[in-house]
């Protein structure tokens, strides 16, 4: 029994990937950071017994993407997958490098998409957890290409959780919707990052056990929880200052 777990180097990623190791899953971890594969490789292999494949891939090339799904082809009994890859630019919009643009879709939105579709069709039973935001339930200005990608993430895996019930196929498709988190994103994404965070091995806690239990979306942490409340509730003339204000509160603007 396998378990598939994309941004496996750091942050939420590397530590869902030792709740699934002390979950007794076997693992395919894929990063960017090819030496830091290796030493997760071992560290995992030779704390908890399993087996551990490290896969290095950037998901921001659509070559290194396909030939990521070619590879776990060969893994048949894959049953739970983490689409944990991901990260942000902080800015206006016109300030922010277009490569950094295409980068941060095809890594957010065309990598897990294309993960998704896979294993949507190939797996007989199990879990899909796509990491989105809570940056994706609404209109996010100075990070506006991080949160539209991260609604993308929403709304699709909503979208296809419904279609596998549809379908009667026994895959549950699970949407993680993180706040603040303390991670190496914000070294990316250029944020000083002064908003009140949570560490990344609570989150994986939360995020595991609402898998676990099925659950179709989850808010981290209840602050979040009562931010997506808000947001629904909210007009949008409120709702985008303060978004507006949180964003740049980061940076110290």
């Amino acid at each position: 029994m396998y378990a598939l777990v994309t941004g496996a180097t750091s942050g939420i990623g590397y530590e869902l990937a030792k709740i699934l190791a002390q979950n007794n899953y076997n693992l395919i971890l894929v990063g960017r950071r090819e030496d830091r594969l290796k030493d997760i490789e071992k560290e995992l292999s030779d704390k908890h017994n399993i087996k551990v494949v490290g896969y290095k891939c950037d998901l921001a090339d659509l070559t290194q993407i396909k030939s990521l799904i070619e590879f776990v082809k060969s893994y048949e009994d894959i049953s739970v997958v983490i689409n944990s890859a991901g990260y942000g630019k902080m800015g206006y919009l016109h300030e922010i490098n277009e490569n950094d643009d295409v980068d941060m879709i095809t890594t957010n939105i065309i990598s897990l998409h294309l993960i998704n579709k896979h294993f949507s069709n190939t797996m007989k039973k199990g879990h899909i957890v796509n990491i989105a935001s809570i940056a994706g339930t609404a209109p996010t200005p100075y990070m506006s290409q991080y949160g539209a990608t991260k609604a993308y993430v929403y709304s699709f895996s909503r979208a296809i959780n419904y279609e596998m019930k549809k379908l009667k196929k026994d895959v549950h498709v699970m949407v993680a919707c993180p706040g603040p988190v303390d991670t190496e994103f914000h070294d990316r994404a250029n944020s000083s990052f002064k908003l009140k965070s949570i560490s990344a091995s609570k989150c994986a806690q939360i995020i595991y056990k609402a898998m676990k239990k099925k659950k179709s979306k989850v808010m981290v942490s209840f602050p979040i929880k009562c931010a997506y409340v808000a947001l629904k509730l909210a007009p949008s003339c409120i709702t985008l200052p303060v978004e507006y204000k949180m964003q740049t509160k980061k940076n110290g603007i």
